[in-house]
This record gives structure tokens, C-alpha cells and sequence, in this order.
């Protein structure tokens, strides 16, 4: 019998392809070899489910591109905070309340940023390729900041508490939609 997903014309995954091709059709002949080379190295791990999720979302891809930035900040300021003394500590400038409250434990907060830098790596990989890890791992980091930013307003820091709470809770609102939850298998 031919597979479900092969019959609806769906991609299918190619480790998969030789059990179908292994098959008998409907007819009783073999299903064609040939169609091994159909598919590229990206395919490996995608499912005919990845194309059955439809279109993405406005705003998906905008998303996946502000947890890689976040990735990359977070590895930036981990290794500002790891190896002092290089042209990177320049940065700092734009922050330096936070610097001069992180540069007494800068080992220990050096290792929980490149922690952090490599969360957002892993949630954005996963949200591209969307994966429900990668749904799951994305909102999980962006309640852990609206909730951050909450501590932040009870302890009297209302500007940045509140505005973060507005951005990282306009941002959680969106990943929460049905809608964009629908996008992740």
C-alpha cells in the first residue's frame, strides 16, 4: 500500500523513502527508485506534516531572527563579562549601570549569558524549522522576561520594568496565538 503522505504529493522524510520504495503499489509493482534523488540534504529531518502546517504567520520570521539577535547579544556581553580588557568592553557604554552591577560576579554571569546566548540559539533553530520544542522553548524565554520585568517594576524601576513588560508581553501574546501555536509540529 503507498504511504498516505506520498500519495497526497506531500515531501517525504528520505530515511523513510526506502521503506515506500520497498512497497507495492496499488497495481502490485514496485514504487520507482528515482525518487531518492528528488529530495535534498535539508529534507532529512522534515516530515510531509512541515508542508500540511501551511504559510507562516505575519510576523514569524521577524520572531526567529529577534531570538538569533538575542543569541548573539547574550554571547557578546558573556564574553565581555568572561574576558575583560578587549576592544568589545566598549559596549558597555551604552549600559553602564548594568555593567558596573555585573563586573563583580563577571565569571559566574559571563557562564549563565552564554547559557542564555545558547537557549536562544536552540529555540530560534527550532522555531525556523518549527518544531514544538522550539515553540516551547521560545515562550518559556519570553515569560522568563515578562516576569523578570515585573520583579523589575515591584522594585520601583518603572520605566524599564513597564516598558518591558509591555514589549516582552506583546511579544508572549503573539507566540500564545492558536494561530501561530498551529505552525509548530
Amino acid at each position: 500500500m503507498i504511504d498516505a503522505q506520498c500519495a497526497c504529493g506531500l515531501a517525504m522524510n528520505p530515511k523513510k523513502l526506502g521503506k515506500v520504495n520497498k512497497t507495492k503499489g496499488a497495481s502490485g509493482a514496485s514504487l520507482p527508485l528515482s525518487s531518492r534523488n528528488s529530495f535534498s540534504a535539508a529534507d532529512d529531518d522534515r516530515t510531509g506534516l512541515d508542508l500540511a502546517l501551511g504559510p507562516k504567520a505575519p510576523g514569524f520570521t521577524a520572531i526567529g531572527i529577534f531570538l538569533f539577535f538575542g543569541a548573539f547579544m547574550a554571547s557578546l556581553a558573556a564574553t565581555t563579562l568572561l574576558w575583560r580588557g578587549t576592544p568589545l568592553d566598549r559596549l558597555w557604554a551604552l549600559n553602564p549601570i548594568a555593567h558596573k552591577q555585573l563586573v563583580p560576579l563577571g565569571g559566574t554571569f559571563g557562564i549563565l549569558f552564554l547559557l542564555l546566548g545558547a537557549a536562544l540559539t536552540t529555540a530560534a533553530i527550532g522555531w525556523f524549522r518549527r518544531r514544538l520544542w522550539g515553540w516551547r522553548l521560545a515562550v518559556v524565554i519570553i515569560s522568563t522576561q515578562v516576569l523578570g520585568d515585573v520583579v523589575n517594576c515591584v522594585r520601583g524601576d518603572w520605566l524599564r520594568g513597564g516598558t518591558g513588560v509591555i514589549i516582552a508581553g506583546a511579544l508572549l501574546l503573539f507566540l500564545l496565538q492558536p494561530r501561530i501555536r498551529a505552525s509548530f509540529s
